[in-house]
C-alpha cells in the first residue's frame, strides 16, 4: 500500500503556524495602547536564539501574553518575505513594569516584531532582529550511551553536538522526532515510566505525558505513546504535536486534527512491565508493531490496531525481538521484526495479512541486534546497531536492494542505541 512520506495516521498531524508574505504590514492600522511607555530594552538590536528580551513600561498584567512575528527575506518573485505569526513567546518573568521572554530557537534569521496580547487585542511594543537559529535539515545519526552517559552526533562529535544525559540517566528506547532537533524516549519519573523529549538546542528535558507509558513509536510526522488510561486499559496518543519544529519553510498551515482515543485491555498473560525494551514500529496503516519480553527467553510480538486493539501473536524464543519499519524506494512501508537467536539476527517482514512469518528470514547478520533506526532520506535502507562479540559493537546498513549489509562505522563504537533524526 503506497503511503506519502509526509502523511501518517490520521492522528499524526503536527501543528505550526507559518506562511509567506507578499505585501507589507498594515502599519497605519490603529491599535490599542494599554501599556504606558511600552518599549523594548533591546530595541533594534540583533540577538541570538535563547537570549532574553525585556519588555518595559507600566501596566503589564500577569495574564498578558507576548506574541512574536518573524519576517525573513525569500528573494522570490511575488513572495519577498516569509513569515511566522501568532508565535506565543516563553515568558521568563512578569511584573507590572515589565516582562522578560526568551527568544526561541529553530527560526531563520529574521526581523522580529514583539507584541502584547490582552483579551484578544494586540499592542505593538517594539522590533529587534534574531540570528539564524535553523537546525539541520539533513538527517544525522546519533549514538546514545545509557546510564548517565551521552548522546552525540556521529561523524560530527564536536562539543556542540555532544550532550550529557544527567537529567534522565535511564533514558532509553529513543525515537526520532523529525524536524524537532531532539530525541524522544522513556525515563522513570516519580516511579512511573514516562515519555520525555531532550532538546538539542537548549539541553533541556521536557516531559511529554502524565501516564505510565508502555512504549513509543515514531513516524515521519510525529511521535506516539502507548500508555495507560485507567490502570486497566491502554490507548495510543500522539505526544509530539506541541513540540517546536524546524519546518517554517512550508507554505501551508497544518492544524491538529482531534484523535479519538480508543482504549483496550492488554492481551491475557501480558503485563505492562513487559513492554518498552524497544520502541514500536509504525507500519503506514492503522496498526503498529510492539514486542513484549516475557522474561523467560520468550518474546511476544504484539500488533496494536487503532480501531481493533491488541493482537498478541505466538511467542518467539529469542534473545531479543525488535520491531522495525522503513520506506522503500516506491514509498511503500516495509515492516517486521528482527529476531535475535544465539547471537545471530534475522529480519522477518510482514506478510500480506499484516503478520510476520518467522519461518524464513529476509536476511541475517552474525551479531546481536541492539537498536534500529530508519533514515527517511535514504529510502530502502535500515540502520542497525549490532553487538558482534570480540569486535565490540558495529553499525550496519541493510539495503533492501540485493538484501546486502554494509558497514557504517569501520572503527566500531560503544553506543547502546542509535537514532536518525534532524
Amino acid at each position: 500500500m503506497k503511503t506519502n512520506v509526509r502523511l501518517g495516521l490520521v492522528l499524526l498531524v503536527p501543528v505550526f503556524a507559518m506562511g509567506m508574505a507578499a505585501c507589507k504590514d498594515d502599519e497605519g492600522a490603529s491599535e490599542p495602547q494599554f501599556i504606558e511607555n511600552a518599549r523594548l530594552m533591546e530595541e533594534g538590536q540583533t540577538l541570538s536564539p535563547g537570549e532574553t528580551v525585556h519588555l518595559l513600561g507600566d501596566g503589564y498584567l500577569d495574564t498578558d501574553d507576548v506574541m512574536l512575528e518573524f519576517y525573513w527575506d525569500l528573494n522570490e518573485p511575488g513572495f519577498p518575505e516569509g513569515y511566522i505569526k501568532g508565535y506565543r513567546a516563553e515568558i521568563m518573568e512578569s511584573a507590572s513594569d515589565g516582562i522578560s521572554i526568551r527568544l526561541p530557537y529553530r527560526k531563520p534569521e529574521s526581523r522580529v516584531e514583539v507584541l502584547v496580547m490582552r483579551s484578544g487585542e494586540m499592542m505593538h511594543v517594539g522590533k529587534l532582529y534574531v540570528e539564524d537559529g535553523a537546525t539541520p535539515e539533513e538527517a544525522r545519526l546519533y549514538g546514545i550511551t545509557r546510564g548517565g552517559g551521552t548522546v552525540e552526533c556521529m561523524w560530527n562529535a564536536k562539543p556542540e553536538t555532544r550532550w550529557t544525559l544527567d537529567g534522565c540517566p535511564d533514558f532509553h528506547s529513543a525515537v526520532s522526532c523529525w524536524e524537532c532537533y531532539g530525541l524522544c524516549g522513556l525515563s522513570e519519573i516519580g516511579g512511573m515510566q514516562c515519555p520525555v523529549f531532550f532538546d538539542f538546542c537548549t539541553s533541556e528535558w521536557k516531559r511529554l505525558g502524565g501516564y505510565p507509558t508502555l512504549a513509543l513509536f515514531a513516524s515521519p510526522s510525529g511521535v506516539g505513546a502507548l500508555h495507560a488510561v485507567d490502570g486497566e486499559d491502554y490507548t495510543l496518543e500522539i505526544i509530539s504535536d506541541h513540540l517546536e519544529r524546524n519546518d517554517y519553510v512550508s507554505t501551508s498551515s497544518r492544524d491538529i486534527m482531534p484523535a479519538p482515543l480508543y482504549k483496550y485491555p492488554l492481551p491475557e498473560g501480558l503485563e505492562a512491565e513487559m513492554f518498552g525494551d524497544y520502541p514500536g514500529a509504525y507500519t503506514g496503516t492503522e496498526s503498529l508493531l510492539f514486542s513484549a519480553n516475557n522474561g523467560n527467553g520468550k518474546w511476544t510480538p504484539v500488533v496494536y490496531g487503532i480501531y481493533s486493539g491488541f493482537h498478541a501473536l505466538g511467542d518467539v524464543e529469542a534473545e531479543g525481538l525488535i520491531p522495525f519499519s522503513f520506506m522503500d524506494k516506491d514509498n511503500e512501508w516495509q515492516c517486521g521484526y528482527i529476531v535475535v537467536r544465539a547471537g545471530v539476527s534475522g529480519m522477518y517482514l510482514l506478510e500480506e495479512n499484516g503478520e510476520p512469518a518467522f519461518d524464513e528470514p529476509c536476511s541475517t547478520f552474525a551479531g546481536r541486534a541492539l537498536s534500529v533506526s530508519a533514515n527517511y532520506d535514504r529510502p530502502g535502507t535500515l540502520t542497525v546497531l549490532f553487538e558482534t562479540g570480540g569486535t565490540g559493537r558495529k553499525i550496519m546498513e541493510f539495503s533492501l536492494d540485493g538484501k546486502v549489509w554494509k558497514s557504517v562505522d569501520e572503527e566500531g563504537c560503544a553506543y547502546d542505541e542509535i537514532v536518525w533524526t534532524n
